[in-house]
């Protein structure tokens, strides 16, 4: 093979990953919203679509888990996760086995997290353990 042909197969495969890789979300099985501390207002004005978005709700006290109740109300699915922030059930629902027992087909979700920083970070190091982008 020469070089240009080299280059323009190179080139079009490139073109063609850009390509599947653009249709790949209406692929996908919709939208999972992990969040913390963050109010319902917030999380519906982020969901888009709730017939093909999880809402995985972490609420630290029972303000938190009726903020989230709320969004059920409005139509969203949502999934509470109750516990104080260093309650090992609590943590073990967003850690990599949690995540992957709670929502099956989270490999097939666009994941997106939201929450104080330190939240951010432990869900963001599990869903890399599951080959996830948060």
């Amino acid at each position: 093979m020469t070089t240009s042909t080299q280059s323009l197969s190179s080139l079009l495969c490139a073109a063609l990953a850009v390509a599947l890789w653009r249709r790949r979300p209406e692929q996908r099985a919709g939208t999972l919203l992990i969040a913390e501390g963050v109010g319902a207002d917030r999380i519906a004005s982020r969901v888009k679509d709730p017939a093909r978005t999880l809402v995985l709700y972490r609420a630290r006290d029972p303000r938190e888990a009726e903020a989230a109740r709320e969004l059920r109300a409005r139509g969203v699915p949502v999934m509470i996760v109750e516990g104080a922030e260093h309650d090992p059930r609590a943590k073990e629902a967003v850690s990599a086995s949690g995540l992957s027992r709670l929502v099956p087909d989270i490999s097939e979700r666009r994941v997106v997290v939201y929450g104080p920083r330190g939240f951010v970070r432990y869900v963001r190091g599990a869903l890399s353990k599951l080959r996830q982008r948060a």
